[in-house]
């Protein structure tokens, strides 16, 4: 027993110094370097702001997340099936169970509680908030087949049933879109794009584009990156801290443009405009709002064409 104390110390120890060394690197490089305050207001504060940036109330969040569980890919069944099936049991079998698996069954539902505000809080129509239903969901779903298999041991009744009720409600949807829908879903996804042509103001920029140019992008387009193929010409790929309604946007704003001036990239694009993704609204949105942004463009880039909703100027010489 000894042996096997210090053996789980051991690789407690292994497990805490690799934690704290890696920190402690990181740590290291960024005071040499003079980047800490930029990590601090990045990486800390401006997360911590976040959490308070809302565009939708409580209230609506409730409306919203019913519409919100359809994006995923029959995660609407997985999930109200789940919970369905637990309603449908939970009356039926909490009498006539354990005091341990009852309280197991409270448990469920308070994490799936938790889980189900911690998407809704924050305010925001993010689908990738789903991914905090899924373990909650699983245990609910796992819980309640556990209680009913003692209640049905109990009683002398069959499982089958209720099994084939789960199974329906459950499990035969997701297994029903992957077997008629395989390929739609995963293959050929790639020679399916390929077969796109690039966008207008991807293929000018590339019949103009010579080796070392890079890309500043104002709004949020990384197709353009993607299909250029060129490097960021600030750090941040989009600007979306510079354009939130936020109290760090002046920083990421500041920051922004001692990038542009810095390494004054061949191409800015605004990516602002009515069919964009995130910000449509040019009249507060566009790079004109930023008076000392849109000062530098006008004096250092030359306007060359608009196409869609992407504005493309390019570096005088």
């Amino acid at each position: 027993r000894q042996r096997e104390r210090a053996g789980a110390l051991k690789t407690f120890g292994l497990l805490l110094g690799g934690a704290c060394g890696a920190t402690v690197i990181v740590g290291v490089y960024l005071v040499i370097y003079g980047l800490f305050p930029q990590f601090w207001v990045s990486y800390i504060l401006s997360n911590l702001i976040y959490v308070d940036y809302k565009t939708h109330g409580l209230a609506d969040m409730a409306v919203i997340f019913f519409s919100l569980i359809t994006t995923g890919d029959y995660f609407a069944c997985y999930l109200l099936g789940s919970v369905t099936f637990a309603l449908l049991h939970v009356l039926l079998v909490i009498n006539s169970i354990g005091p341990r698996l009852r309280a197991a069954l409270l448990a469920s539902w308070l994490v799936m509680g938790a889980a189900y505000l911690a998407v809704i809080m924050p305010g925001r129509q993010a689908a990738h908030y789903l991914q905090l239903l899924v373990i909650p969901v699983t245990f609910l779903a796992g819980i309640h087949l556990a209680a009913l298999a003692e209640w049905k041991a109990a009683a002398g009744r069959s499982l089958v049933i209720s099994l084939v009720v789960f199974g329906s409600l459950t499990l035969a949807p997701q297994a029903w879109r992957r077997v008629t829908a395989w390929t739609d879903m995963y293959l050929g996804k790639f020679v399916e794009y390929r077969a796109i042509p690039p966008l207008a103001a991807s293929r000018l920029i590339l019949a103009r584009a010579q080796p070392g140019d890079r890309l500043a992008m104002w709004g949020w387009n990384a197709q353009v990156h993607v299909e250029t193929g060129l490097p960021q010409g600030t750090r941040e790929a989009h600007t979306a801290f510079q354009l939130m309604d936020m109290p760090l946007r002046s920083f990421f704003r500041d920051r922004y443009l001692r990038d542009i001036k810095r390494w004054r990239p061949a191409w800015f694009i605004d990516a602002v405009g009515p069919s964009a993704f995130g910000f449509t609204d040019r009249g507060s949105c566009g790079h004109e709002t930023f008076p000392e942004l849109a000062a530098f463009i006008g004096e250092q880039y030359t306007f060359v064409s608009e196409e869609g909703d992407l504005r493309i100027y390019h570096l005088k010489p």
